[in-house]
């Protein structure tokens, strides 16, 4: 039962002598403070200095961008943490059922691409709610 119960890093719960060697080092720190100033300066950068119209300008990105990005972002929004983390839980722990899910999902963005995307592009709205 013990196995059952361990971590990732195959370290028993009750071996907690080694937990010390799982902590964050001046370099970590480091690279984590980076990553955040130039998060924090991208979003200063666009917030300050990037000029939209109108929330439509906001919303749309004036309609400029090309289909790889849009593509992008669309499964950026779908795929989230959650499901980076679950899902290979899910079929560890349930088997390959999980595929029915895969399948139906491709059939269904196939169908929104061609379907619903067109008629929403063509009605201007920024938002499908």
């Amino acid at each position: 039962m013990e196995n059952l119960l361990a971590t990732t890093t195959g370290i028993p719960f009750d071996q907690t002598e080694n937990l010390d060697r799982f902590v964050f080092g001046w370099l970590d720190y480091a690279l984590f403070s980076l990553l955040l100033l130039v998060s924090l300066l991208i979003g200063v950068y666009f917030g300050f200095f990037s000029k939209q119209d109108s929330t439509t300008e906001y919303l749309l990105g004036g309609k400029r961008m090309g289909c790889f990005p849009v593509a992008m972002s669309i499964v950026a929004s779908h795929i989230s943490g959650i499901s980076l983390l679950g899902i290979p839980t899910e079929v560890f722990q349930y088997g390959s059922q999980y595929a029915a899910c895969v399948i139906t999902s491709i059939l269904t963005a196939v169908i929104t691409s061609y379907l619903f995307l067109p008629v929403l592009y063509k009605l201007q709205l920024p938002s499908t709610f």
